[in-house]
Formats: structure tokens, sequence, C-alpha cells
């Protein structure tokens, strides 16, 4: 299971299942038995997020595209990245979309971009992320593979600062 996300409008869990190429919604309101609906989608998704109407946003690694869903599975859009390796994408705004690729290089590991797929921006300073979240605030929380850091990156992908895990806080695989 690469992606894991929630919605907070209609309490369902999204889970995108590389092996079957689905996406998978559980209805966290049902308490006595489990309710899963899924989906297929074109390609093995990867990282996944919901957008700030439901919507859910789906990184495909092989095709190097996004598609957003619905919550039913119906599909709003694909939009390609011409970014290698797509890993992860989250809402920053209304069609504007911070992507992370997977690269072993530190040149432009996070972009935003806009729905059509043209970069806005980039921010080269984090090298191999494994993940990435947006704050209520605007900021970037961008999980580096093998590192034990966190990087908190402003809105304007101008500065960020690190956060070093303990020693003792193993997280050497952060997913």
């Amino acid at each position: 299971i690469p992606g894991l996300t929630v919605s907070a409008i209609n309490n369902f869990l999204y889970i995108s299942d590389w092996n079957a190429k689905k996406v998978h919604r559980v209805d966290l309101s049902v308490t006595n038995s489990v309710s899963v609906s899924s989906w297929s989608v074109p390609s093995r998704p990867y990282g996944i997020s919901m957008t700030s109407v439901g919507n859910i946003l789906v990184a495909f690694y092989s095709i190097n595209s996004i598609n957003e869903y619905t919550p039913s599975g119906s599909l709003v859009r694909q939009v390609t990245t011409n970014i290698s390796n797509t890993w992860k994408a989250v809402e920053v705004s209304n069609n504007v979309w911070a992507v992370i690729p997977v690269s072993s290089s530190a040149t432009n590991p996070m972009i935003t971009m806009d729905t059509n797929g043209t970069r806005i921006s980039s921010y080269g300073l984090v090298s191999q992320p494994s993940d990435l979240l947006m704050d209520s605030r605007g900021y970037f929380l961008v999980a580096q593979w093998n590192s034990n850091e966190i990087h908190v990156v402003n809105p304007s992908l101008t500065d960020h600062r690190v956060i070093q895990f303990p020693v003792n806080v193993q997280m050497n695989n952060p997913y």
C-alpha cells in the first residue's frame, strides 16, 4: 500500500493499490463491518491525497501523470506532468498542485504546477523526497528518504528549515 488519505468531508479512507491498479474507498462511518468500494486506474497508483472539495489526487509513477477523481471514482481530469517518476501531488490552491518526483539527485525535487501540467516553480534543496504534505498555513512538509529529516518549505518555495529526528527514532524508510 503506497498511499493513504482520509477525507474530512465524507469520512472515507482512500487507499492506492499498486499491485491491483485500483483505488479502494473504505467507509469509516460503518462500525459493525467493513464497507469497501474500488475503482480501476490506468496504471500503478502511488501517492494519493485529497483536494479542498473532497476529490482525490492520484499520482502515477510509471506514466508521469496525475489523475483527479470524485469521491465515487469518476475521473475529473488527467494531467500529464512531463515529470519523470511522479510520486505524489497535493493541492496548493485552486488549480495549483505541488508535485514530488522520485529522483536520486537534488535537481528540482519539488515542483509547483498548474492543472494543465505547466511548471510554475521548483525547489531543489530536498534530495530524494519520499512524501509530501501541506499544512493549514501553506507550508510544505517533505520527508527525505533515508535521512531522518523532514524539510519544512515556506509557501513561496524560497526557504526551508530541517527537522532532524534524534538518533533513537528510527525512520530509515519513512513510509
